[in-house]
């Protein structure tokens, strides 16, 4: 057990050692994933910090996107052209959902669960060596219980999240968290490492985890439309499966696209592409990704199901 750990400790297991895991910080990931982006496109790579407020689809039976519209915070509103959308919107799925042309595919039940979350630093005098153990903990207090999570991380924080709580998602710039929570989760901390107890306060806030309708993830093309693509509903684990969950919709992606990829300058480059594209071929074929096909959402037209309840057996 790591010596920074104090209090009364009944029961403790160890899940893995710095050879079996490693902890991903959010920013850095992200960070890195769109500097590749910008090595891979040759700096084509744009970002465009926005509310999406609309979309725009073809008349066609089979609806396809043709923009995106946004504001840009001065009750301005302009279309981006797009033959291509794919929606990670986490929590905030539901309103995107409700934007889509085709009725088939719900909204209801696409939400996000509000946790809480507080970033410390420990005092440098007395020194406070807190190793890189993460704690998952269950936690017995006077009159009240918790599970927090405990992240060390190498820049000498500590991040510990939970406290759940059924708030309903609100929008974007409105994510608010209850002070109490927060508090209890400094409590908590300097309870588990006393070293804590007057540890600089960083950042208090709050988080939504995505939620689906059936608690499994929802990864792919959008039933009843064009160019529409989906990921969501990953809960607490998408700082996990959130990475292989953009490589299995870029091979989707790819897959479906009309458009072939402009032939790469270099014999090393073209190699590459081609590999990466046999190995996005090959996650497709994988049978568990019916789990998460957003088709298994479709709400059928009433005379169809009609027809299929009423259908002799052969």
């Amino acid at each position: 057990m790591p010596e920074w750990i104090g209090g009364k400790v009944s029961n403790f297991s160890r899940l893995g050692d710095q050879t079996t895991t490693a902890q991903v910080n959010p920013l850095l990931l992200t960070n890195e994933l769109f500097q590749k982006s910008q090595e891979l496109t040759q700096n084509r790579t744009c970002v465009k910090i926005a509310r999406v407020v609309g979309l725009e689809f073809s008349s066609d039976d089979c609806p396809r996107i043709t923009g995106v519209r946004v504001s840009t915070g001065d009750d301005s509103v302009e279309t981006i052209a797009a033959d291509l959308l794919l929606v990670a919107a986490g929590p905030w799925t539901k309103s995107v959902v409700e934007w889509f042309s085709s009725g088939s595919f719900p909204s209801r039940g696409f939400g996000g669960h509000r946790a809480h979350g507080v970033i410390v630093k420990p005092k440098q005098s007395p020194p406070c060596t807190v190793d890189a153990t993460c704690l998952f903990v269950d936690y017995q207090g006077s009159g009240y219980s918790c599970e927090p999570e405990i992240y060390p991380r190498p820049d000498g924080t500590v991040y510990v999240c939970g406290l759940s709580d059924e708030s309903p998602v609100p929008e974007t710039s409105k994510v608010e968290f209850e002070p109490w929570r927060c508090a209890r989760l400094r409590e908590v901390v300097s309870k588990i490492a006393p070293c804590l107890e007057d540890a600089e306060v960083i950042s208090e806030h709050a988080c939504f985890l995505p939620l689906s309708p059936d608690g499994i993830p929802v990864i792919g093309p959008v039933p009843g439309m064009k160019g529409v693509y989906i990921g969501t509903g990953h809960s607490c684990w998408g700082i996990l499966t959130g990475p292989i969950t953009g490589r299995i919709l870029a091979a989707m992606i790819a897959r479906d696209s009309l458009a072939k990829p402009e032939p790469a300058q270099s014999g090393s480059a073209t190699s590459e592409a081609e590999e990466e594209a046999r190995l996005g071929d090959q996650l497709l074929e994988d049978p568990h990704l019916r789990l998460f096909d957003p088709a298994r959402f479709v709400i059928q037209p009433v005379g169809r199901r009609a027809r299929q309840t009423t259908k002799k057996p052969t």
